[in-house]
């Protein structure tokens, strides 16, 4: 069964509903026709968002969010998602 499961990386931080929000993503991937796989969101600081940017894409520059897409099939979204 897909699963949304929210951690985090180097910082403090406490998403405020997680289970509505799992149930909030799942629900935004069935409404573009598409299936909800596993879903990681981490949580971290600029500093390690800017590491893993520079590691896996080699981009020296901060960014917002870095992705990692996961899917074995053509419509699933699955995957890491640091932010």
């Amino acid at each position: 069964m897909a699963q949304v499961r929210f951690f985090t990386e180097d910082i403090k931080f406490r998403l405020p509903h997680p289970i509505k929000t799992g149930r909030w993503v799942k629900a935004a991937i069935k409404a573009e026709k598409k299936n909800p796989g596993n879903l990681n969101f981490i949580f971290c600081s600029d500093e390690y968002l800017r590491e893993i940017n520079i590691q896996y894409l080699r981009h020296k520059t901060y960014t917002d969010i870095v992705t990692f897409d996961s899917s074995e099939e053509k419509d699933m979204i699955e995957g890491d998602i640091f932010i």
